[in-house]
């Protein structure tokens, strides 16, 4: 039987979770990147973005 009371709280922290879950991931790989360029630059290097159409 649907409950408001008692699914809401737990769809609330469910989505709370989730969305926790994803912006850690995006900072993760936006400082992995940011690591990996600071890096490159050490030692003269450079990272070079590529479009589809260049590759």
């Amino acid at each position: 039987m649907y409950n408001p009371a008692i699914i809401s709280p737990a769809a609330a922290a469910a989505g709370g979770l989730l969305g926790g879950l994803i912006a850690g991931a995006i900072a993760d790989g936006e400082t992995r990147r940011a690591n990996r360029r600071s890096c490159l630059m050490y030692r003269g290097w450079r990272v070079v973005e590529v479009t589809d159409a260049q590759e």
